[in-house]
């Protein structure tokens, strides 16, 4: 289940990746599923907006059924719409589970995104 480095682009120093917000628990799953996606996400990584980066700051699933009253904006950019019960019509461009454009990712990330965000 680990994360690939390069895919990511980080060095395999600890400081490297923690100063990059990757969560150290991407690395093993000790502690499940529902808390690497709360602390995972790096909106500095992906080249977010600060408003839009503000909201993954907390993590696109504070649980994993559950929307807190903060992430409209990440339902709306489209995240995991079999999760969110979105129109099923995005369903291509969240194909990795992240709207891929407005998170900055490369297509290279999809298998990433696919594996962590949209389990």
């Amino acid at each position: 289940y680990g994360v690939c480095r390069q895919v990511w682009g980080l060095s395999s120093d600890v400081g490297s990746v923690l100063r990059y917000g990757v969560c150290p628990q991407v690395w093993g799953l000790s502690s499940g599923v529902g808390s690497v996606l709360r602390c995972w996400v790096c909106p500095r990584l992906w080249g977010l907006s600060s408003g839009f980066g503000s909201v993954l700051r907390y993590g696109v699933y504070l649980q994993v059924l559950g929307l807190s009253s903060g992430m409209g904006s990440v339902v709306r950019h489209g995240v995991c719409p079999q999760v969110w019960g979105l129109s099923s019509g995005v369903e291509s461009v969240v194909r990795y589970g992240v709207y891929l454009q407005v998170l900055g990712l490369s297509s290279g990330m999809g298998s990433v995104v696919r594996c962590w965000v949209c389990p």
